[in-house]
């Protein structure tokens, strides 16, 4: 539940040093308002013992669980009363979104009226964009080996893959070291003295220490040109989930917030 409380001041008493005052909870019914304007002294009548007129009253403080509202002294209670009935027929989950909606500035909340949760898709406990995109990615794919081939070969840390297959490689895979004939061509043609001196670096023919030309090769030569031929578990951990959700997030239509992640489909 939201709370939407604030504090009503007699203002006559308050220019004369006095402060009289009492916090209402909103909303509240005309009845329970005049009884609080009869405990605080404000009355279209004289003060029984000054004789003075006491009939305006302001706001001097106010507390929400509502994010970025704003409260001016001078603000009409019955508009008020009308955002707090309106945030009241909320549900949990709608109070949900309208919070975030507005703590991330896609909606003030003087415009309760015109709320509509359905623009609104929220990601609960997803603080950064590495958990965002797997978040995405899983919920509205089904998981990252059912994305199209561009997006993986353009979210695919191809470096890393590089860096990895470098280091993991072993020339014994490829050449039968009981072979000695097929041995003794691969070390004159590699110029090394033993096939483990072999490097990926030397069997697919690029640069030292080029790790992203590397993943390329690899992924021209083994897989067909195509990381998606590559098995889930080697997607999963290359595709770079970070990179994928700051694209969409460079739309502007979400922002993190102290819940979650929040999108605005109607900007």
């Amino acid at each position: 539940m939201a709370y939407l409380n604030i504090y009503l001041t007699n203002l006559g008493k308050y220019n004369e040093g006095e402060l009289v005052g009492e916090w209402v909870e909103l909303p509240i019914s005309d009845e329970e308002l005049q009884a609080v304007f009869k405990r605080i002294g404000i009355s279209d009548k004289p003060d029984p013992v000054t004789g003075q007129y006491y009939e305006e009253y302001f706001i001097t403080d106010y507390e929400s669980d509502i994010p970025d509202i704003s409260i001016g002294e001078y603000d009409s209670i019955d508009s008020l009363n009308e955002i707090a009935e309106s945030i009241e027929s909320l549900s949990d989950y709608e109070l949900k979104i309208l919070k975030n909606a507005c703590e991330a500035g896609f909606f003030d909340i003087e415009n309760i009226e015109d709320f509509d949760r359905s623009r609104y898709y929220f990601y609960e406990d997803v603080y950064d964009y590495q958990s965002l995109g797997e978040y995405m990615i899983d919920d509205i794919y089904g998981g990252v080996e059912h994305l199209e081939s561009e997006t993986l070969a353009s979210n695919f840390n191809m470096e890393s893959f590089g860096w990895d297959e470098h280091y993991y490689f072993n020339a014994e895979d490829y050449i039968d070291r009981d072979d000695e004939e097929q041995v003794a061509e691969a070390c004159e043609r590699y110029g090394v003295d033993d096939i483990t001196d072999i490097t990926a670096y030397d069997w697919y023919d690029v640069s030292e220490g080029d790790d992203e030309a590397l993943g390329e090769a690899i992924i021209d030569e083994v897989y067909g040109g195509d990381v998606e031929n590559l098995d889930r578990t080697t997607l999963e951990r290359y595709f770079d989930y970070s990179e994928y959700a700051r694209g969409i997030d460079a739309a502007g239509v979400g922002a993190f917030t102290s819940d979650g992640y929040i999108e605005d489909t109607g900007r």
